[in-house]
């Protein structure tokens, strides 16, 4: 009973930890959206009076506008997209009016585009890479541990740590001096030196005693 409850109050704690994560997931898209466009609609406020004299359906070029302004944001490609939005598809916009304002739409779209790539922000909602691929990327090969060739790497605001000082010796201590390392011969004879030469004792064996030289 005690393991069941065990492994399902496992399970519960993973489930939910994997649906926090998606759920943040979902929040910070959201959030990036939601930014998405409220930059876009101040960049088509900025300019909407230079298009108030050239573009006969505003409203629709100011959508596609954002839209395209918006899809450069989010670091799309800047081809527009196949269809125009799903509001356009309605039955009212099959007429001649409706595909004017279709094509005010994709004009606007254009425009968007064109803003926003002048405006230099294709890059802000993009996770940068690191400096030594994005070298190796511009065709700038290194050596096999993908760091560029000297010179060619860019610009770092950290220096590199200096490599760890010599001991100083002490004032008024001689140096130190190591010995160097005895090899097994040099072991071995000075044991055998160290050895007290004994001499040879000679016995003279006879029936009875045991005579010692």
């Amino acid at each position: 009973m005690y393991s069941r409850s065990l492994r399902a109050a496992t399970a519960a704690v993973a489930f939910l930890m994997a649906g926090c994560h998606q759920l943040q997931s979902d929040y910070n898209d959201f959030l990036t959206t939601q930014q998405n466009n409220s930059e876009a609609f101040w960049a088509w406020a900025s300019v909407c009076g230079d298009y108030k004299d050239q573009v006969y359906y505003i409203y629709d070029f100011g959508d596609g506008f954002k839209a395209g302004y918006a899809q450069i944001l989010a670091g799309g490609l800047p081809c527009p997209p196949t269809l125009p939005p799903e509001k356009y598809w309605y039955i009212k916009y099959q007429t001649t009016a409706g595909r004017e304002r279709i094509d005010a739409w994709f004009a606007g779209h254009e425009a968007g585009v064109a803003t926003a790539m002048q405006d230099g922000v294709q890059d802000e909602n993009k996770i940068p890479l690191s400096p030594y691929r994005r070298a190796q990327m511009q065709g700038q090969h290194g050596c096999p541990t993908c760091y560029p060739p000297m010179g060619t790497a860019p610009a770092m605001d950290y220096e590199a740590v200096p490599p760890t000082p010599a001991l100083e010796e002490a004032v008024g201590e001689p140096p130190l001096e190591f010995a160097e390392p005895v090899t097994e011969a040099e072991m071995e004879e000075e044991a055998y030196a160290d050895e007290e030469m004994v001499s040879p004792v000679n016995y003279h064996f006879t029936d009875e005693v045991t005579d010692q030289e």
